[in-house]
């Protein structure tokens, strides 16, 4: 066998400089059938492709923007809260700034601050530092929070995350990379850097068909003028005519309480012959469309506004839309001035379900599913207390249609984006092309819907159950999707700004983590780097997880299997210290977004505050809330009628329940949600008097975050239930003068401050019956002028809860 060492490989001998053996003889052989030349005027370049000939012309139309290239550009973002976009083509346009320019920053808010967020609500426009990107995410890498894993505590609450025979995903550790630590939705640079001049050549060959072609977002929006600057809350003629044709079968039906009798001629329902509606105008069903989608679709985001269009819309869909719009105009105008869109709403309220129903089956629509958590908000958080009970005996039903399909583990839907740039073919390519990004465009934002509707079932379902008292039908592990994507990929205009923030995340190596493994990590006290609209989600999911064991824990003591007191109190300590660390993150991306962003607080800052989650988790946790509401005087809960035998039983348990150390816990977190709501930010000082103690004019009609008041009357429950139960006397003598309301006022935000910013130890020697009055008073006036029946009658136990408890004391 010859030596492998000594084997010399033979070289091929080089044909360089000799003649072709072969030649092709066909005439024209060498040449291109078709020659592309650039359109730019002074520019002779010719190319034998058409997607090289557009790419080379994008360059040509970025040297003319004058884009400054090695530092990248900030893209405008519609931070308007009138429900109006921008139009479709401003998505790329750019901001320049000159170097040395100084950039001025608004005042620092409270991330958990509820002043007058919630009354001033500004427009704004964010600006980045392009020198600020790399420092910041190094920034952010060094300074992430990691907390080191519990593996003795995960094994009890493995049956919330796994079902049977399931098989859990592979863990990557890339999908919790900080890059998102601040929130995409709320800072302009990270999706600027689609822009940097580094991946001109991938990022932006989309771009090159928007020169010879229409964009999407042209095809979108065809409407001259500026009917194209709102083409969502838009409504034609024709669909006018449809929503009353409807609303005038559902007045043949049922009529709400209040519409009995005949109307009169200024109200939207004023008929002269039974056929047309003339006061309910276009301008009418706009404003509650502009309405809709500056308040409610902030909340609740599972309509995609890009490629919403009333003319196409399902109707039954379209009037769960303007039933939440005519809703949020009555919160947004003064007591009993807006009384004819309250009848709208409550009319189709009652009529919507029914019409609904036929439609509902499985597997279910994506419009079905849309309009059943639209139409199930507005019974549970605008409307009467029996469209209230009504709305909690159907919620199983629509999870039911959930589950009866593939919105749970996610749609088979091709979510891969088309060809880029086509190849010539005898069809016009701009057509072609333009019409598969659109459908692309349709079909990633339905699934993205799905996505999010799923999402917004789980969260209404967690917040539902605890805040109400209702059942939770739903559990971790049979949500087995990716989180939400961020807003600045959900508001994008077109496919073209999709792909460029999918690519920008994906250049970082941050892609969608799934749901679960999030909670797992969110559980065990983990950072989960994600946007702000996921990390709600998550702290959904932790107020599950606490729901879901609390009642496996009565379901055994029932059993007579109780669990030990260290399992008890070992899962208790872990949800306590998850909620804790999921609140300080969000807080924490929260003003590291505020301080690269010169935008005001607006709505969505509102909204995604943690306190409202944070503080409504701790309270729960340690009070049953239904406990307090029947020792505070509740006559009917949950559709039942409270009889005395319940009444003597919730008395004795609420006693023993005073003695212990949850109950100080619970009152100590109630005191802070009230002083961050009530108490203006400059009053917190302690070395203040009483008398420079101010209120924050809060009131429950203007607060963006629709579950807040509930949550602040819960917390006034548990101060009042602590004190009643203890007899806790007044402590201090004070008598201000002045009117009942100031006296109520200065009084209740003094002992507000003063109990939340004292000891837990000396906590109960601060104590004051006239303050606790003084609170339930303040709370009781505001949600007097409130529409929500819910609310109302919130206003009555308080107001009563106040007269008991003076004169016990």
């Amino acid at each position: 066998m010859m030596d492998t060492g000594s084997q010399q490989k033979r070289k091929r001998a080089s044909r360089k400089n000799t003649p072709k053996r072969f030649r092709c003889e066909y005439e024209g052989c060498t040449k291109p059938k078709q020659l592309f030349q650039c359109q730019v005027e002074g520019c002779d370049q010719t190319f034998v492709r058409l997607d090289l000939c557009m790419r080379h012309q994008a360059r040509h139309d970025e040297v003319s923007r004058a884009t400054v290239h090695n530092v990248g550009a900030v893209v405008f973002e519609n931070t308007s809260n009138t429900g109006l976009i921008d139009h479709v083509q401003e998505v790329n346009s750019s901001f320049h700034q000159e170097a040395g320019t100084a950039v001025t920053y608004g005042p620092p808010t409270d991330a958990i601050n509820a002043t007058d967020s919630h009354l001033n609500i500004s427009p704004g426009v964010e600006t980045g530092i392009p020198g600020w990107m790399q420092d910041q995410i190094l920034e952010n890498h060094a300074g992430s929070v990691t907390t080191s894993y519990q593996p003795g505590n995960g094994n009890f609450v493995s049956w919330l995350f796994d079902s049977p025979g399931s098989q859990q995903q592979n863990f990557d550790l890339s999908n919790y990379l900080p890059y998102v630590d601040f929130g995409l939705d709320y800072c302009s640079p990270m999706n600027d850097l689609w822009q940097f001049d580094s991946n001109q050549g991938t990022i932006n060959a989309s771009v090159g068909n928007s020169l010879a072609a229409p964009t999407v977002a042209d095809t979108l929006c065809e409407i001259p003028g500026d009917r194209c600057l709102n083409s969502h809350v838009r409504v034609s003629t024709k669909c006018r005519s449809r929503i009353v044709q409807s609303i005038n079968s559902f007045l043949e039906k049922k009529r709400p309480p209040g519409l009995q009798e005949a109307v009169g001629n200024e109200g939207l329902l004023f008929s002269t012959d039974g056929k047309d509606l003339p006061n309910l105008t276009r301008k009418v069903l706009e404003n509650c469309l502009s309405s809709f989608w500056s308040y409610v679709a902030v909340q609740l985001p599972v309509i995609h506004q890009q490629t919403f269009s009333s003319d196409d819309c399902q109707m039954l869909l379209l009037l769960a839309i303007l039933m939440l719009g005519a809703g949020q105009v009555v919160r947004l105008n003064p007591i009993r001035t807006r009384n004819d869109y309250r009848a709208l709403a409550d009319l189709l309220a009652i009529n919507l379900r029914w019409d609904i129903f036929p439609e509902a089956e499985p597997p279910i629509t994506l419009w079905v599913a849309q309009a059943l958590l639209l139409l199930e908000f507005y019974e549970k958080m605008f409307s009467s207390r029996r469209l209230h009970e009504r709305a909690y005996i159907h919620h199983a039903s629509t999870l039911a249609l959930l589950r009866r399909g593939s919105p749970m583990v996610g749609h088979a839907e091709d979510e891969e984006p088309p060809t880029r740039c086509p190849s010539p073919g005898t069809t016009p390519q701009h057509i072609t092309g333009t019409s598969k990004q659109l459908s692309w465009f349709q079909r990633w934002a339905r699934n993205e819907s799905w996505h999010r509707v799923v999402f917004a079932a789980l969260h209404m379902d967690t917040l539902h159950a605890v805040a109400f008292g209702h059942e939770s039908s739903l559990l971790p592990y049979e949500v087995r999707l990716p989180l939400p994507c961020d807003d600045s990929i959900w508001s994008a205009q077109s496919p073209e700004d999709v792909w460029r923030l999918e690519e920008t995340f994906s250049m970082h190596g941050i892609s969608q983590q799934l749901f679960l493994d999030s909670l797992k990590r969110c559980l065990h006290g983990h950072e989960v780097h994600s946007n702000h609209g996921a990390r709600i989600i998550l702290g959904s999911g932790l107020l599950n997880i606490g729901w879901q064991l609390r009642r496996r824990e009565r379901n055994q003591q029932f059993l007579e299997s109780i669990p030990s007191a260290r399992e008890q109190e070992r899962w208790r300590v872990l949800l306590l210290d998850a909620y804790t660390h999921w609140c300080q993150s969000f807080q924490k991306a929260l003003e590291k977004s505020k301080t690269h962003s010169r935008k005001l607080e607006n709505i969505r800052d509102v909204v995604t505050n943690p306190a409202i989650i944070y503080r409504l988790a701790y309270i729960t946790s340690h009070v049953d809330i239904l406990d307090a509401q029947v020792y505070a005087g509740s006559k009917r809960l949950l559709g039942r009628k409270i009889t005395d035998k319940d009444y003597l039983g919730c008395s004795t348990r609420m006693h023993s329940w005073a003695t212990t150390s949850s109950a100080r816990l619970a009152v100590v977190h109630a005191f802070e949600l009230l002083n961050e709501t009530l108490v203006n930010a400059d009053s917190r000082i302690m070395t203040q008097t009483p008398e420079q103690v101010t209120a924050t004019h809060y009131t429950c009609r203007a607060d963006a975050a629709i579950y807040r008041p509930w949550v602040l009357y819960l917390a006034a429950l548990t101060i009042w239930s602590y004190q009643y139960a203890l007899r806790t006397a007044t402590i201090a003598s004070q008598t201000a003068s002045g009117p009942d309301r100031v006296l109520s006022q200065s009084v209740a935000c003094d002992y507000i401050r003063r109990c939340a910013q004292s000891e837990i130890d000396s906590f109960p020697n601060q104590l004051s019956a006239q303050g606790c009055g003084a609170i339930c008073k303040l709370l009781a006036e505001d949600f007097a002028y409130s529409e929500w029946e819910l609310l109302l009658e919130a206003s009555k136990i308080l107001d009563s809860c106040a007269i008991v408890i003076l004169d016990r004391s």
